[in-house]
């Protein structure tokens, strides 16, 4: 009696939940099952039974007589299920309908899943080819960063060379100065000796110039004679005036014989010497000139290396101002890239999220994002020649 009982409690909690239309069949369909399942569970309580504790042929009439009375509900049952026909007839024409709404519904969905499928397909090719421009667009970024580091280098390596080339000149220029310093102060010292012997002589000049006057007529080499003979009459007057005797005159005429021969050497002598004396004045003018040329040619020079100096000074200041540029260029490269790369990765995650709104978007705009890509590009181009650069397909050349 239990199955019936836990049986017939199903059958009335699953007729609760239908609606109305649906309880002579859900009723047929409970009763069919509780009939099938007090068949198998009397069958198998029998068996049971009598195997194990002998029942008695009362007890199993008693059971046939619980069967036939479930038999006359079945039958019950089918009799309330044959005046409900109409009624499931009709539910099952409703039934027919809605399924052959909702199979189109379905097809609707489906067709429209195709699409946004399509549309899907669409997106993430045009999503491949904006990632492979880009990672075009940043290849050629990472040359051109590339090209302009090795240019950079470059330059500061020419640079490095340009400075110690300067550092050399400076160094020449100095010790060539220090050496023309040396050499000045060895020319106003000659000069300064020059100039006293300049002055000794023009003394000597004055002190001969001061001798009595027959110096003059003793200038002349054809006059010496002359002289000898004047010397010979004033040292003969001179014996003929002076007193004493033969000896004592003797004496006197030998030695002024003697003092005018001294004299006569003495003046063939300063007149040798004064010679001497002009032809080195005329040299030292020479070598003074010299002196003087030299020196204005070592001032040319100086004036020469002072303005190649501040040439290559101007040079390194120009070459460090391009430096600083290609550095800043350098930096703005980098902040673009950056900022592609962010741009890259917030579309990517717009599509992912919502990739109908990015459809839509794009047929409102009408615009493929490659254009976009290649604007950037052609902006870079511009701005590197703005920069003064030209860009061809291999490098970069300023």
């Amino acid at each position: 009696m239990e199955p019936s009982v836990r049986g017939g409690g199903a059958c009335c909690q699953g007729a609760a939940g239908l609606q109305d239309g649906d309880v002579p069949s859900a009723c047929v369909k409970h009763d069919a099952l509780f009939v099938s399942q007090e068949h198998e569970d009397l069958s198998s309580t029998v068996k049971l039974r009598q195997e194990a504790t002998g029942i008695s042929l009362e007890a199993f009439n008693l059971q046939i007589q619980e069967l036939e009375k479930s038999e006359l509900k079945l039958r019950e049952t089918l009799q309330n299920y044959m005046k409900s026909d109409p009624v499931l007839r009709t539910r099952i024409k409703e039934l027919e309908l809605s399924e052959k709404k909702l199979l189109e519904r379905v097809e609707q969905m489906t067709g429209d899943m195709h699409f946004l499928e399509n549309v899907n397909v669409r997106i993430k090719c045009r999503l491949q080819d904006i990632q492979v421009e880009l990672q075009e667009a940043n290849e050629g970024k990472e040359k051109l960063e590339r090209t302009h580091k090795e240019k950079v280098r470059r330059l500061q390596d020419h640079l490095r060379m340009k400075e110690g080339e300067i550092k050399s000149y400076l160094e020449y220029f100095e010790h060539y100065k220090e050496k023309r310093r040396q050499q000045m102060r060895m020319l106003r010292e000659r000069e300064h000796r020059l100039q006293n012997q300049v002055l000794k002589l023009e003394k000597e000049i004055v002190d001969c110039n001061a001798m009595p006057p027959f110096l003059n007529t003793v200038e002349d080499p054809s006059n010496d004679e002359g002289v000898e003979q004047s010397i010979e009459t004033d040292t003969f007057q001179n014996h003929t005036r002076l007193p004493g005797t033969e000896e004592e005159r003797e004496e006197a005429k030998i030695y002024n014989e003697d003092g005018a021969h001294h004299l006569t050497k003495q003046i063939q002598k300063l007149q040798n010497d004064l010679k001497s004396l002009l032809e080195r004045e005329v040299v030292n003018n020479g070598e003074r000139e010299e002196l003087i040329n030299r020196l204005q040619k070592s001032e040319d020079n100086e004036d020469f290396l002072n303005r190649k100096l501040e040439e290559f000074r101007c040079r390194i200041s120009e070459l460090k101002m391009t430096e600083y540029n290609l550095q800043q260029f350098v930096e703005d490269l980098e902040e673009e890239n950056k900022r592609l790369k962010n741009e890259l990765k917030v579309s990517s995650h717009k599509e992912e999220e919502n990739p109908h709104l990015v459809a839509e978007e794009c047929k409102m705009h009408n615009i493929p994002d490659i254009n976009l890509v290649s604007k950037r590009n052609m902006y870079i181009i511009e701005r590197l020649k703005l920069h003064g650069y030209c860009i061809t397909a291999d490098c970069m050349v300023r």
